[in-house]
């Protein structure tokens, strides 16, 4: 009888030396982001807070900057000062790095417009050998009791989620360590764009009860741009031959056997993004617009270098904002509706003038409806 009282007592210590382990090891969080940011990390925010239009975003926003000047100018009748429009962007920011500067606002701008999603690759967030945990964490966040308890009483999420090592962010961009192999890269992908949903949700849920007119413009995709790798798992000699003999027929502009060749391939070939891009890009000669499209959307997607955003994160931007009511324009489709009918990009990235011009028609649109401007109307912000 001693022993299984003693027994007891061992397992009820254990259980408390738990709890008490796990309060002061697992951060308390309402949503279980792998990371957090360090408290030397300063955010300046007076040119922000004072901006009637404030740009967010990596090399997108900060590439649209440059053609704000057209909004200003087609809506300087309106006012007795022009709109103060201030870029907010960062090359290489991430979404995280997005939200973790918005929130350190005391004041909001009228409008905030996000042009973001090419650089969420960049950034060490996690690591890959925790891939599991965090995985299992947001299932638990998922689960809608949970996450009420949790977003309610912020500490029981030190008794639900898992423990594991967060990644400290700080000032800096903390640029991602090198992989030891392609099974390492996809794993990245993947919790990448589970971060990237699991944040731009919780975001957008956040912004409806913020007093400010939030506005999100899709990345355009460089369709045309060749993809800069293919994952080891996709491919093998037999297929890397295969597909320089029929890059051999499209040089011959034989297309229609290219395509054949490559449709057959591509059964075998999973995933293999040269093998998806080539047949985008045979389609597109043969004039089959459309149905190059949606191959060269899956090339860019397989694409096993991490150096652009793809048609995964602009699905992700526009099923959440139009969930919750954001405005969004998508400057992806803007450009790409011409695709097979022009030149598009200005290199891999950015697309030519013409089409931010287009874009920013669109912006002079939301700000008017944003500001309840009327040809007769004159204010001053």
């Amino acid at each position: 009888m001693k022993k299984i009282i003693f027994l007891l007592l061992l397992i009820i210590a254990g259980l408390i030396s738990l709890f008490f382990y796990r309060l002061r090891m697992v951060p308390s969080q309402t949503v279980p982001t792998p990371y957090f940011f360090s408290s030397e990390y300063r955010v300046q925010t007076e040119k922000a807070e004072n901006a009637d239009i404030l740009i967010v975003g990596d090399r997108m926003g900060n590439n649209l900057h440059r053609y704000m000047g057209l909004v200003v100018d087609q809506t300087s009748k309106y006012f007795q000062n022009p709109l103060n429009v201030v870029n907010w962007t960062e090359k290489n920011e991430g979404l995280h790095r997005t939200i973790h500067k918005i929130k350190k606002l005391k004041k909001l701008p009228p409008i905030i417009i996000y042009a973001g999603g090419t650089s969420e690759f960049v950034e060490k967030k996690f690591n890959i050998k925790d891939k599991d945990k965090i995985l299992r964490n947001f299932k638990k966040f998922s689960d809608d009791r949970i996450s009420s308890l949790i977003i309610t009483f912020p500490f029981l999420s030190k008794l639900f989620y898992e423990f594991y090592p967060h990644v400290k962010l700080g000032q800096k961009t903390r640029f991602l360590d090198p992989f030891y192999n392609d099974g390492e890269v996809l794993s990245y992908i993947e919790m990448t764009y589970k971060l990237f949903e699991s944040e731009f949700w919780n975001f957008t849920k956040e912004v409806k009860n913020m007093n400010t007119n939030f506005l999100v413009i899709t990345p355009p995709q460089n369709l045309d741009a060749t993809p800069k790798k293919v994952c080891s798992q996709s491919t093998s000699e037999k297929i890397t031959k295969i597909n320089e003999k029929i890059e051999a027929l499209m040089r011959k502009g034989n297309f229609k056997p290219a395509v054949n060749m490559l449709q057959k391939l591509g059964q075998k070939a999973i995933g293999n993004a040269k093998t998806y891009y080539l047949l985008g890009q045979s389609l597109k000669q043969l004039g089959l617009f459309k149905d190059a499209k949606v191959i060269l959307y899956k090339a860019q997607a397989y694409d096993c270098s991490l150096w652009r955003g793809n048609i995964i994160f602009n699905k992700v931007l526009i099923t959440e904002a139009e969930r919750n009511a954001i405005d969004v324009i998508d400057f992806n489709a803007i450009v790409n509706s011409n695709f097979g009918k022009n030149i598009l990009f200005e290199d891999e990235i950015f697309p030519q003038a013409i089409y931010y011009e287009e874009l920013t028609k669109e912006i002079i649109k939301k700000v008017k409806i944003y500001f309840d401007l009327k040809e007769t109307r004159k204010e001053k912000l």
